[in-house]
Parts: structure tokens; C-alpha cells; sequence
């Protein structure tokens, strides 16, 4: 019998609750305690493709790059400016499609060059050049230390930029600060006097600092942390790049319209002015946004077109227009075509990125809700219940320790349960759905959609799939949420991450190996989804397989995520499979009772265009 929270004794549930936080937060500890081993062990080798003997008199410069898009002219620019001006470049090239390509092409520089697997995004790269340059001896008679990377685009006017922003005497010189979240400097371009990267806080930051592939972790513990750590011993980032240096530059002359759309824009949308075109509130609104935003993104345009700044490859946000950021690559020198090839691949690019973040599990759960119009719904995890909410039919719940926030329609009920014991009941569905609800052939319940979202193990998953095939019908539709993890880190077994799927990747596995009557088809939601069609629920295979299949996929940390997931091969968008005409297929089916072999040979047919 399930024992509700709320009707525990107060001091029991305090008991209850306190003994809840210290075992998540002993269990985190053990997460992070191992993913330090892990990267210890991984994500710090590296290949040495080609060395210099020359000495650079001005310093190290330490590049990260991942190879992508037509960015190489771009990337050749930095390098060739920082060699010219006398640094010994390090560039660390990150393992993608195109590395092969990159890493023959920058060969040919007077720089040396390390390939390594792409782990813990610029910090993690940055980690690796460091430490190679203090292995070799390299930083103990440098002048500067010199940090970049390729998330900003180098026009040909870049160059001289570079060249003057160099002779800059300051101990601590950013390119960039930004005052969005914490004043820091940008990691992008930033460089150290040598009072700064040989104390031993700065040794100390990179000696002890982990990649991670979390975005927020590398802004929060890397980016943000390094300027920190600086700060603590009284130093100040200089920014290279500030309002009276654009608006003294002759080059300036006014604002374009582009520029004061964006200038307006902000400042409307955080409430600081009122639509106006007067020049003198413009620089005034301009200047203030240096103290209150990331300039390079609300201003990037501007910094390109007047002082040939480099510009963020993901400035394509709300207050930035495409004809502005075409304006700024044209500005900064480059060529016609390799200015279509970038602004195409920073359009392409943050139009992904956007469809990740809207295009959620939700997303795809409303549209086949709406699609399909499910006369049952069941699912595994419930957690706030912002995806029961979306049932319109008689729903059901099942989650160990639900924490509903959302209110949820009349129709549907929450089971405080394990997906394993609920099942374990003779005819499960018989207490949760009316009697009145759709039956099969043999007289059984069963659910017409359902979704798998609770426990991240390839195992809990697989079994929740069983237990729901053997309630469905042959046109039921099973949803596993948290598919394909965005890279290895997401996919670890005991979670170390924000968002995380466990190795839930697994399961796609075994149905193609187990059960190749399915159809399986990935779906683009944030952390992948999975669609199960022609279900049989009298087919037998996994049960008796069970315990091999568990011996054989299921892995102890690290997990090995094959490419093939981490490039998400085969996925489609929510729209497309909308529009692909397989929903249409599924309620077709239902209208017929059509078959398993039906169902499957009709999805087949459909995502193969016939």
C-alpha cells in the first residue's frame, strides 16, 4: 500500500524529507567525484600533430576550435595575426566531421597543433593547452598568455584589430566584458600578463578545474570562476571594446537604422526608454547598455562595423536583425561568398538551436494529443505533471513519488506507485480507466498513448516498455522522452548533470536487435524522443530475453554513446512527422482494428515516402 508525504506526522515527514536531501546530495557528490576520475582519465588526451620549434617572443596564445561550417578562413586569420605578431600558437583542435580537413589545412601555419576528443566545450580545450604549455616549459619566459577560440567570426578588418588591441599595456586585457549575470571578462579573446598566469591561483583554477559539457557549468565555472579567482587578487579586466571607443572612432559617423533597431529594442524590452530616433538618447541608451548586457550580442553589429570587432556566431537573437549582421560581415571585409556561406550557416545554426528549446517533450506530447485524439493515455513518471495535464481522456499516472504542481484535468488520476508494481496487478488498467473505455478483441483495457519518462536506466525503461506493450492495441503509440543524449556526459547512469538522460539510448538498441517487427522513429525534442509503432502484445521476446539483454547493454559508467546518437541520424521534427502522414496511418488503423504487421508495414511505408 502506497503512503502518501501529506500524511506523514510532521516531525516523520521533516525525518523523511531531511534523510531525501542528504542522500540526493550524497549521491550527486559520488556523481561529481566520479566524472573528476572520468575526465581525468579521458578528456584530457590529446594528439600532438605537428610542433614548433619557433620562440614567441610575445607570448603564448592558446586556440580552441571545433571545426564547422565555412568557418577556416575565419579561424586562418586569428592564427596568422597571433603568429605575426609573435606569439607561439597552440591550437587545439576538437575532433568533429571536418576535423581531418582543418587539421591539414592549419598544418601548413608555423603553429603547433593538438587534436583532441571533443570533451568539456572551449574550457575543456583551453585545459589541454594550458597544461601542454606549462609541460613544456613554454609559459616560464612568455610575456602574455593569450586565450581564443572560433565562437566569434574574424573578418579581414579583424586582423588589424587584433594587431592594435595587442599593444595594449594593460595587465589584464579582455576584448569583451560583459556585465550579463557577472562582470567577467569573455573567455572568447582575453589576455594575461605573465603577474597573472604564474601565480599559483591561476595555476591552481587550471589544475583543478573540470570540463563539463553543460553550458551553464562552463559559463559559471570556467568563465565566470577564472575572472574570479582574478578579481580575488585585485586585478581588473580592461575591456578593449567600450562605447567612447565606437563613438570617437571616425568610422562611426551615426547610427545605422539596423543599429538603432537594436539599440531601441533592448532597452524597450527591459522598460529603460520609450521608442525614440534623437541621437544624443540613442549614445546615452548605448552606453548603458555596456554596464547592464552582453555587448557582443546587443551590440555586435555596431562593434564590427565601426572598430572591425569580431563577431559571435550566435548573435542571431531577438534584437539583432539577419540584414545587420549581413551589413557587419560586409563591413568587416569579407567576401561576397564566404559572407553568404557564414551568415547562411549562423542563420541555420541558431534556427537549430531555437528548435531544441521550443520544440520540447511537451511539444511533441500536445501535437499527438491533438493528432491522434487518444481515447487512453497512460504514463510513467509524472514528476510536476506538465505533461498529464495535456490528456483531454480518461489518463493515468504512475510515479513512485509524484510532485504535481499543475492542475489536472478531471479525467485524469495519479497512482503513487513504482511502474513495476502497478503493472505487477492482474488486469492493471481495470481500476484506473472506466469501464466504458475502448476494449480489445479479448475483452482487455489498454492505454492508445503513452509515454515513458520515468527512471533514466536502460533497464527501468525496457521494462515499462513490456509492461505497457502487453496493455496496448496494435495502433497504441509508446513515447520514450530522453532518447539522445547531446553528448556522453547526459547519458552517465548516476546523473551529473542538469538535464539528463541516463542510458536510456540503450533501449532504441535492443528493440532493433529483439523486436525488428517495431517501428522506431526519433523525433528532434531537446533530449531526443522515441516513437514505438506496431505494437503486438502478445509477443514474448523481450521477457524471455530480459535478463541476457540487461547482461548485455546494460554498462557501468562511462557510457560508450555511438555517434550515430550523438549526431541524432534519422531524426525528424515534430512538424514533419505531422506531416508525414503517419498519425493519419495510426488512426486509420484504429478505425479498422488493423494489425500489428499492418500498423508497422503502413508507418514503414509512409516515412519511406510511398
Amino acid at each position: 500500500m502506497a503512503i502518501h508525504l501529506s500524511t506523514l506526522p510532521r516531525t516523520t515527514k521533516r525525518l523523511v524529507l531531511r534523510t531525501a536531501r542528504l542522500t540526493k546530495a550524497k549521491l550527486l557528490g559520488e556523481a561529481k567525484r566520479f566524472y573528476r576520475s572520468y575526465v581525468s582519465k579521458t578528456a584530457l588526451k590529446h594528439t600532438v600533430e605537428r610542433t614548433t620549434t619557433t620562440e614567441g617572443p610575445a607570448g603564448v596564445a592558446i586556440v580552441a576550435l571545433y571545426p564547422r561550417g565555412p568557418l577556416l578562413a575565419s579561424v586562418t586569420r586569428l592564427i596568422s595575426t597571433l603568429v605575426d605578431e609573435g606569439y607561439h600558437v597552440i591550437a587545439v583542435v576538437n575532433k568533429s566531421r571536418l576535423a581531418p580537413a582543418w587539421i591539414t589545412a592549419l598544418s601548413q601555419l608555423n603553429i603547433t597543433l593538438l587534436s583532441r576528443p571533443n570533451v568539456g566545450r572551449d574550457f575543456g580545450a583551453y585545459k589541454v593547452g594550458y597544461l601542454f604549455a606549462e609541460t613544456h616549459g613554454l609559459l616560464a619566459t612568455a610575456k602574455h598568455l593569450l586565450f581564443a577560440n572560433d565562437s566569434v567570426f574574424y573578418g579581414p578588418r579583424s586582423q588589424a584589430f587584433i594587431s592594435d588591441l595587442l599593444k595594449d599595456e594593460h595587465v589584464w586585457t579582455a576584448m569583451f566584458v560583459s556585465n550579463q549575470i557577472d562582470t567577467h571578462a569573455q573567455s572568447f579573446f582575453q589576455r594575461f600578463s605573465s603577474e597573472q598566469f604564474l601565480h599559483s591561483a591561476f595555476k591552481k583554477f587550471w589544475h583543478t578545474y573540470y570540463p563539463s559539457e553543460e553550458r551553464n557549468h562552463t559559463i559559471q565555472k570556467g568563465e565566470i570562476r577564472l575572472s574570479t579567482t582574478l578579481t580575488a587578487l585585485e586585478y581588473t579586466p580592461h575591456a578593449y571594446v567600450t562605447a567612447d571607443r565606437v563613438l570617437s572612432n571616425s568610422a562611426f559617423g551615426d547610427f545605422t537604422e539596423n543599429e538603432k533597431h537594436n539599440i531601441r529594442h533592448v532597452a524597450i524590452a527591459r522598460r529603460t526608454a520609450q521608442l525614440s530616433l534623437e541621437r544624443h538618447q540613442l549614445e546615452t541608451l548605448m552606453r548603458a547598455q555596456y554596464h547592464t548586457s552582453n555587448i557582443t550580442h546587443v551590440q555586435g553589429t555596431l562593434t564590427s562595423r565601426v572598430l572591425g570587432a569580431p563577431m559571435k556566431l550566435d548573435i542571431l537573437t531577438l534584437y539583432v536583425t539577419q540584414e545587420a549582421v549581413r551589413d557587419a560581415l560586409t563591413a568587416l571585409g569579407t567576401p561576397p561568398d564566404e559572407t553568404l556561406a557564414t551568415l547562411t550557416f549562423m542563420v541555420t545554426s541558431q534556427n537549430k538551436r531555437s528548435a531544441q528549446t521550443v520544440r520540447s517533450l511537451h511539444s511533441l506530447m500536445s501535437a499527438l494529443h491533438h493528432t491522434l485524439a487518444p481515447r487512453t493515455y497512460l504514463e510513467v513518471g509524472v514528476f510536476t505533471g506538465n505533461s498529464l495535464k495535456l490528456a483531454t481522456c480518461p489518463a493515468v499516472g504512475i510515479d513512485p513519488a509524484p510532485q504535481v504542481t499543475q492542475p489536472l484535468p478531471a479525467t485524469a488520476r495519479v497512482i503513487t506507485s513504482t511502474g513495476d508494481d502497478f503493472f505487477a496487478q492482474s488486469r492493471p488498467l481495470e481500476s484506473v480507466f472506466p469501464t466504458s473505455a475502448p476494449r480489445r478483441g479479448d475483452g482487455e483495457l489498454f492505454a492508445e498513448l503513452a509515454l515513458i519518462d520515468g527512471m533514466h536506466h536502460a533497464e527501468f525503461a525496457l521494462r515499462d516498455f513490456m509492461n505497457i506493450e502487453r496493455n496496448s492495441a496494435p495502433w497504441s503509440v509508446i513515447v520514450f522522452d530522453d532518447a539522445l543524449p547531446e553528448n556522453p556526459e547526459q547519458a552517465l547512469r548516476i546523473r551529473a548533470t542538469s538535464s539528463w538522460t541516463g542510458d536510456v539510448f540503450r533501449v532504441e538498441q535492443v528493440l532493433k536487435r529483439y523486436r525488428p517487427d517495431l517501428v522506431t522513429l526519433r523525433v528532434d525534442t531537446a533530449t531526443g524522443a522515441l516513437l514505438v509503432f506496431g505494437l503486438n502484445h502478445l509477443d514474448q521476446r523481450l521477457t524471455t530475453s530480459y535478463e541476457q539483454i540487461v547482461a548485455e547493454y546494460v554498462q557501468p559508467d562511462p557510457q560508450v554513446v555511438p555517434d550515430e546518437v550523438l549526431r541524432r541520424d534519422g531524426v525528424i521534427s515534430i512538424d514533419a512527422l505531422i506531416q508525414s502522414g503517419v498519425l493519419e496511418v495510426i488512426r486509420t488503423a484504429r478505425e479498422q482494428k488493423a494489425s500489428s504487421e499492418w500498423v508497422a508495414h503502413a508507418v514503414r511505408a509512409r516515412l519511406s515516402g510511398q
